[in-house]
């Protein structure tokens, strides 16, 4: 092949195939979005959608979205598997919002803010953690930057 034609010719395969990166990374993102959910539910809690009333009543393997609310009764307690393959178990008479999730398929975020209004929670952050940055928890009164994998407890 004359240098000249084989120099067209990759240059025409680099335009073509340029295109393709995006779409490439895009599907490779894509493979590693899932939902939230409760993984497992002692007692009674309540799951609200964001602008949607009250909730319901949670139940097993129910999906969380991004900005959902979380009630939970005393003596009873909620572990939630994130879409960010961090582990959250809130504690009796807690009330939380999501209000972002990484990787979570509802949304885009790229981080996890999760706000505590009263009660506790454990955040069991792990080595494969999904998300630009690790999580942050807000209370009304402070905001933790979780820096590292571990275990974080935070009481209001």
């Amino acid at each position: 092949m004359l240098p000249r034609t084989r120099r067209m010719l990759l240059t025409l395969m680099a335009v073509v195939a340029s295109p393709l990166v995006p779409l490439a990374a895009q599907s490779e993102d894509d493979s590693r979005l899932s939902y939230s959910y409760v993984r497992t539910l002692e007692g009674r809690a309540t799951l609200a959608s964001y602008g949607n009333g009250p909730g319901e009543e949670a139940d097993l393997h129910q999906i969380l979205q991004r900005g959902d609310r979380v009630r939970v009764e005393r003596g009873a307690r909620i572990e939630i598997a994130l879409a960010d393959r961090n582990l959250l178990r809130v504690g009796d008479g807690s009330d939380l919002s999501l209000v972002s999730v990484a990787f979570s398929a509802d949304g885009e975020d790229r981080a996890t803010r999760i706000d505590l209004d009263r009660g506790e929670n454990v955040l069991e952050v792990t080595d494969d953690a999904l998300g630009d940055e690790l999580p942050e928890i807000r209370t009304l009164t402070a905001r933790i930057f979780v820096n590292e994998p571990g275990l974080y407890r935070v009481r209001t």
